[in-house]
């Protein structure tokens, strides 16, 4: 089965019936739903329509690691031998885009939530086939997941990373800013961040102000997934923030002396770098059902000038396309891939 057919029987609905009155006999799986879930298993066996709507592909490797473990395990087998099998393909498939990412030839690449032998691999993989750019990475990691940045190694040095204190604490989000200098021109210094922030994106401007106090570099430049909403959503108090959005985003990145980089400079719009909606096969049931067509990712500058390009298929190439789903069946990421173009102000 292709992955065109995978994504059309996905749409069509008749899997997840299938799932649970097959291979589980109607029972979850048991080593996916974590304790937590346990209450939702009543959904989980009886999925509404809505669970079954065409928008509901999003989360397309998960889906499709149930998928592989209702029609293809071999008796005896647990589903997570499977999922197992499917973790190989996942992460072959994000070192082959890191490669083509690294084939545009960028100086920084931000990555959130990666796995940095995968990041790796897809290193050593580019290097191999280009001797004329070699890449390295430096990295902050937790629970196997990463915020990475790739770099350049012919034109900048890594001088170190940044104490960002509790940024690194669970739960608070992941972060990684590290301080580089220009091979030819040393005294040419970038502090460069790749940020993942919890939840909410509530602490997303408390970030924003530590990275001021340590990268007291001239040039600095943050990639991040900063979970801004549309619109700031506030607690019963109408003053504490709820859920962290673009209206506010933008008052402190200016208050912070950052410039955020548009993808439509005229009109200055952040756009949605989500577009899916999870299913219950999943483990953050309040997420499920919910449609997710958000402004989270962004790149900030300070005394950089450029344009920002974003890209939500790869068809040889990387492409733009409104209204297309992430992920699908050309691009297996469920964040745009934002590409940034600058010049260093003297």
């Amino acid at each position: 089965m292709n992955a065109e057919e995978l994504y059309n029987q996905l749409k069509s609905g008749d899997i997840f019936p299938k799932i649970f009155a097959g291979y589980f006999q109607n029972q979850p799986p048991a080593k996916f739903i974590t304790s937590a879930d346990k209450k939702a298993n009543k959904d989980l066996l009886q999925p509404s329509n809505d669970v079954l709507a065409e928008r509901l592909v999003a989360l397309f490797l998960y889906d499709y690691a149930i998928f592989l473990a209702a029609t293809s395990a071999r008796p005896g087998e647990e589903w997570i031998v499977e999922k197992r099998r499917l973790d190989g393909l996942m992460a072959t498939a994000v070192a082959n885009a890191v490669s083509n990412v690294l084939s545009v030839q960028s100086d920084f690449i931000a990555l959130q939530e990666a796995s940095i032998s995968n990041v790796q691999s897809g290193i050593e993989g580019y290097n191999m086939n280009n001797s004329l750019v070699q890449y390295d990475s430096v990295h902050y990691e937790k629970k196997g997941k990463s915020s990475v940045i790739v770099f350049n190694k012919n034109r900048f040095t890594l001088m170190g990373p940044k104490n960002l204190g509790d940024f690194n604490v669970a739960g608070k989000g992941e972060a990684i800013c590290a301080a580089f200098n220009s091979v030819a021109e040393p005294a040419n210094q970038i502090c460069v961040c790749s940020y993942h922030a919890d939840s909410n994106g509530l602490r997303t401007n408390e970030f924003l102000e530590k990275v001021n106090a340590v990268c007291t570099e001239k040039y600095l430049l943050i990639g991040m997934d900063g979970n801004v909403i549309k619109k700031t959503e506030f607690e019963a108090d109408n003053t504490t923030i709820k859920k962290y959005g673009a209206n506010t985003f933008k008052v402190d990145a200016e208050t912070a002396g950052l410039r955020i980089t548009y993808k439509d400079i005229a009109n200055e719009e952040l756009f949605n770098t989500t577009s899916k909606n999870r299913t219950q096969l999943q483990s953050q049931q309040a997420k499920a059902n919910k449609a997710d067509k958000n402004p989270k990712d962004h790149i900030l500058t300070r005394n950089i000038e450029g344009y920002m390009q974003a890209f939500n298929k790869f068809e040889g190439t990387f492409q733009w396309e409104d209204n297309l789903d992430m992920p699908n069946t050309q691009f297996a990421g469920d964040h745009a891939l934002l590409f940034f173009q600058g010049i260093l102000a003297l």
